[in-house]
């Protein structure tokens, strides 16, 4: 049933946030959580209310979701070569990858694709959606301002009888796009980019100071930064061998 994977959602931020908060790492004050023992038992009464997260729970859950916890939160950023920088790295190490397993067959035939969403023109007065749109404060977590995330919720009732199986999970584009006789110009825009320009493209983004220690402020991203500039050397290396071949 929905209601059951609602709990585990549930379940998972709250033993986020029990964690975090025994390693004195920074969580939100949310007076439930600090005054109930054993508080899955209050679950139904307080993190979900009217079959929707409660608001007080917002920043607690976009926090858990930064840091990996699945939730029903889609990550977003305002800032594109935040965007930029996790599309690259992600084709660049896959890049790296099939050429050490010597798939050098189509490698270059798969698509970059870059999202991009006018947030204030889906958000009208006139045209209200249940879609919303959750910035998490900043100041307590680096990571969150360095990457300047957001997070979208589908703020949508859903029966809590509905079978998990029967349960309707339409992507957002699709959503979006079925709205947009609504709307006299796109608000959901798809970017894509060939992946032979994967290595050079991510060498830019590095360039102009989007990289690992950027995204990720901390000692141990430095050494994740420099793993990526190797990475980016052995991959240019590999396909100036292949084209003297």
């Amino acid at each position: 049933m929905v209601y059951a994977a609602a709990e585990e959602e549930f379940s998972a931020v709250v033993g986020f946030y029990e964690s975090a908060n025994y390693q004195g790492l920074y969580v939100p004050n949310i007076k439930t959580l600090q005054t109930h023992y054993g508080i899955l038992r209050h679950f139904a009464f307080d993190f979900i209310q009217n079959k929707k997260i409660n608001p007080e729970y917002y920043e607690l859950t976009s926090l858990a979701q930064h840091y990996g916890i699945p939730t029903r939160f889609l990550d977003w950023t305002h800032e594109f070569y935040v965007a930029f920088f996790f599309a690259f790295r992600n084709a660049v190490y896959k890049t790296y990858k099939n050429i050490n397993e010597n798939k050098l067959e189509g490698l270059f035939s798969d698509k970059i694709v870059i999202w991009a969403l006018d947030r204030v023109r889906l958000q009208t007065k006139n045209n209200p959606v249940p879609l919303l749109f959750i910035t998490p404060c900043y100041n307590n977590n680096p990571n969150l301002a360095a990457q300047k995330g957001t997070f979208s919720y589908h703020n949508k009732t859903i029966d809590w009888d509905t079978k998990t199986d029967d349960l309707q999970v339409q992507p957002l584009d699709e959503f979006i796009n079925n709205l947009s006789q609504k709307y006299s110009s796109p608000v959901l825009y798809k970017f894509t980019l060939p992946y032979d320009e994967v290595p050079e493209g991510f060498v830019h983004i590095i360039k102009v100071g989007y990289t690992y220690s950027k995204i990720f402020p901390g000692y141990a991203s430095i050494c994740k930064e420099l793993e990526d500039r190797g990475i980016l050397r052995r991959i240019s290396d590999a396909l100036s061998n292949i084209k003297t071949k």
